[in-house]
């Protein structure tokens, strides 16, 4: 896997192949800005947006995603900010992308719970069903600190 998926594509030879979205991209920059910082800190949303030149609004609605899925724990007030919920080791890309996404595939029929139409005929399922178990098993891999560790 390149390790430039997380400025914001997957490259296999010269062809995009998995496409990274804003909302994952500045998701994860958030994330390895946090990973950083040392124990007992925590960081203004406000503040990092303003550094990366991100809405703030945008970020917040990021920030939340990941709040809710448990990534990020976050504390209110003058010394408030956000923080990571568990060691960078321990949170995986996967889990940062489904945080911030939600359910995704490689097509429709591949997302959980979906059912294809042309499923009895559709000569092309195996392909995308075995494509899409090895992006998520190329996902799992890398963890925020290994991400932190590529720049």
């Amino acid at each position: 896997m390149n390790p430039y998926i997380i400025l914001g594509k997957y490259e296999l030879s010269d062809s995009t192949m998995l496409y990274i979205n804003k909302q994952v991209d500045y998701g994860l920059q958030l994330l390895l800005a946090l990973g950083q910082l040392s124990d007992g800190s925590s960081l203004s949303l406000r503040a990092f947006a303003e550094e990366r030149n991100i809405s703030f609004l945008f970020l917040q609605r990021i920030a939340g995603r990941l709040k809710k899925a448990g990534l990020v724990y976050a504390t209110k007030g003058a010394k408030g900010g956000y923080y990571l919920a568990r060691p960078a080791a321990e949170l995986h890309l996967k889990d940062i992308i489904e945080a911030i996404e939600g359910d995704y595939g490689t097509v429709d029929c591949t997302k959980d719970g979906k059912v294809c139409p042309n499923e009895a005929t559709c000569t092309s399922k195996p392909v995308f069903h075995n494509l899409q178990k090895d992006i998520v098993a190329s996902m799992s891999k890398y963890s925020l600190a290994d991400m932190a560790n590529m720049h």
